[in-house]
């Protein structure tokens, strides 16, 4: 007998496992597949969201490794370092952010098939078909979850396949004693160097109990970029950072990103894509939990509506929308031009400009609310004239 569920989400990570929560306990019949053998894995995001993020979408309290206070912008040269007067973010365990959460489905009734890849999806007259090696599933509703990497919501017409090139990172976990490290505790940190990073951004994030979060990205992979591998990038930049000092290295891992604002459906018919699988990141240093788990409260929000009423899931698109506004389309804009147009003089003026001029919760809100019109009108005398003297340096 095939096994018939209300919502079959595909992909375990936390916005995949926020829905499945969130609509388990309200009572629907849910199923949600991931790949991964071990539970948890692959423990690859930095995981660093805005505090309200916890409260707001229920977070585990248990899983969060670092209250942060302090944010950095620097460059070789310069560094911008605001600390707040009061926790204004934390890096979470993802891994156990994601072992816990599954629990927490499984407490309300959904099913976590772990070690499950779902590789081929077609639509019924009443129903979905969800098939993994031969094992057939069914279900009323999919929500595709699965990241950049999968083809499902592709084939069935979901995502448009759009010609971006995907950004990349890199990142280590690390054990380390070294006093270098002692400014960025507490820190969520981003380094803006066209050597140190060139066609990207660097980071290191405070990961509790003398453990970093340190990795690079390239924005938009580019072979005419003629760089070493991205592996090489990070090593050059740990040998930086750090000189000679001992670090241990407790986990690597890494991955691609969609970093998009084309994708022009983002459901058909019962089936909808959320959190990675619709490039729902923020642009400028690619934090993508948060961004995710609101695509996560939108589904559920429409295919609770649906379920009852029958009235189709575009509300949910209209949120998306809604949700990617003007300020997110600037940070998108922006972002692009000194990625992939670098210039380390505009690196440079705008670190200095924002240790200068901005209050912590200014420069804060540049990182996780897209609050660029701060950095440019705040001081706009003061900007333009830091700009004229960078370009004719």
């Amino acid at each position: 007998m095939i096994d018939k569920y209300d919502v079959a989400i595909i992909g375990a990570g936390i916005p995949g496992l926020y829905c499945a929560r969130a609509l388990s306990s309200k009572g629907l019949k849910v199923i949600i597949f991931d790949k991964s053998k071990i539970p948890g894995n692959p423990n690859y995001s930095t995981a660093g969201i805005p505090k309200y993020v916890v409260d707001l979408f229920n977070i585990p309290q248990k899983a969060i490794n670092t209250e942060v206070d302090v944010m950095i912008y620097a460059t070789r040269n310069r560094v911008c370092r605001k600390k707040a007067d009061d926790v204004f973010g934390y890096v979470l365990d993802f891994k156990k952010t994601k072992e816990i959460m599954a629990k927490e489905v499984e407490k309300f009734g959904g099913v976590v098939r772990w070690d499950t890849n779902i590789d081929n999806v077609h639509r019924d007259l009443d129903d979905y078909s969800l098939f993994s090696n031969d094992v057939e599933y069914k279900s009323k509703y999919v929500v595709d979850a699965s990241g950049v990497s999968s083809q499902i919501g592709e084939n069935m017409g979901i995502e448009e396949n759009i010609k971006e090139p995907v950004s990349v990172g890199e990142e280590y976990i690390i054990y380390t004693k070294s006093k270098a490290l002692d400014i960025y505790k507490r820190s969520m940190s981003l380094i803006l160097d066209y050597v140190l990073c060139p066609y990207g951004y660097a980071w290191i994030f405070d990961n509790g109990n003398d453990t970093f979060k340190i990795g690079v990205s390239e924005f938009f992979i580019n072979p005419k970029h003629n760089l070493p591998s991205i592996d090489d990038r990070l090593e050059a930049f740990l040998k930086w950072l750090l000189k000679d000092d001992v670090y241990k290295i407790v986990e690597k891992h890494g991955g691609g990103k969609l970093i998009t604002d084309k994708y022009l459906q983002l459901y058909k018919d019962r089936m909808l894509g959320i959190g990675d699988s619709i490039s729902s990141l923020n642009p400028f240093w690619g934090e993508g939990i948060r961004q995710g788990l609101y695509s996560a409260e939108y589904a559920v929000t429409a295919i609770v509506q649906d379920y009852h009423d029958g009235n189709g899931l575009s509300g949910y698109a209209r949120q998306i929308k809604k949700y990617h506004d003007l300020n997110w389309k600037i940070s998108m804009f922006i972002s692009k031009q000194i990625y992939t147009r670098p210039s380390q003089r505009v690196f440079e003026m705008m670190v200095d400009y924002m240790d200068r001029y901005l209050t912590a919760e200014e420069v804060v809100s540049i990182g996780f609310y897209y609050s660029f019109k701060t950095l440019f009108f705040k001081r706009p005398l003061k900007f333009f004239m830091m700009a004229l003297k960078q370009f004719f340096q």
